[in-house]
């Protein structure tokens, strides 16, 4: 179709699924590609972005739009979009979302973060993140943890139940830009000075490492790579020059020669 700015695959279903956005903010849905009808809900106008829950589940989709509403819609086998209820819908002014319709985190204009693990379950936040946030990261199942980044460049970490979790000590005076968190309560997070530092809490004991030198020259960003057989504990680092790689850690920091070469990264613009 013409006129797509944004493009989405599913994360699985019964049949091909894709989302599109117009360049006019209208959602569309395609599925069935033989037949590629497409589909635009009469609602789902000046949209931003959309974030997909795994549509073998709960089939739930959520869209941000320009007004600052969130959204959400279920979407049925053959890619008909309904809206339904969610408990972000009361939300005003949310200017950036990580994560799903199933678990996710929002921030909204005035730096608050708000988040929930389910269409009907708010999550709870520790008191740090009620203002100053920039960034946020959801985790990918329940045995993540949840990552904030906040305006004066550190970051704050918790679990589902809202209780803040420690930081490694070499954290400290640290200026960060971006925080990613993947499963089993792994997490990455990249300095000003294009460090990338990682860091895992188990059993209450925090274990980190920064990234080697010869790895860590000029990198400009960090993204947790989307396929669902490698996202799970890999980072994809992107240097100034815009060369990608996927790096791993596990007792050390290494190339992740596991991941497929041009894999896409979550998050990616």
């Amino acid at each position: 179709k013409s006129g797509i700015a944004k493009f989405y695959n599913s994360l699985g279903g019964p049949q091909p699924f894709f989302v599109g956005i117009s360049s006019a903010g209208q959602i569309g849905t395609m599925y069935d590609t033989n037949t590629s009808t497409f589909q635009t809900p009469a609602t789902a106008t000046n949209t931003v972005e959309v974030f997909l829950s795994s549509l073998t589940t709960s089939r739930l989709m959520m869209s941000l739009h320009a007004d600052g509403k969130l959204r959400a819609w279920y979407v049925s086998p053959e890619g008909q979009l309904t809206p339904t209820n969610h408990v972000a819908d009361a939300l005003n002014d949310v200017r950036s979302v990580d994560g799903s319709g199933d678990r996710g985190l929002a921030i909204t204009g005035s730096g608050q973060a708000y988040g929930w693990t389910s269409s009907s379950t708010p999550l709870p936040l520790p008191a740090s993140v009620s203002t100053g946030v920039v960034q946020v990261s959801a985790p990918m199942s329940v045995s993540g943890f949840w990552y904030a980044l906040k305006n004066d460049g550190s970051i704050v970490s918790w679990d589902s139940a809202g209780t803040e979790q420690n930081l490694p000590a070499e954290f400290s005076g640290k200026e960060f830009v971006k925080v990613v968190g993947s499963e089993n309560g792994q997490a990455f997070a990249l300095t000003r000075q294009g460090q990338v530092m990682g860091w895992t809490v188990a059993a209450g004991a925090v274990n980190s490492s920064v990234l080697p030198p010869s790895m860590s020259s000029g990198l400009k960003d960090i993204r947790i790579a989307s396929s669902e057989d490698y996202m799970r504990r890999s980072v994809i680092a992107i240097s100034s020059q815009n060369g990608i790689f996927p790096l791993r850690y596990d007792t050390s920091w290494k190339i992740d020669t596991s991941v497929p070469e041009g894999i896409a990264a979550r998050g990616a613009v």
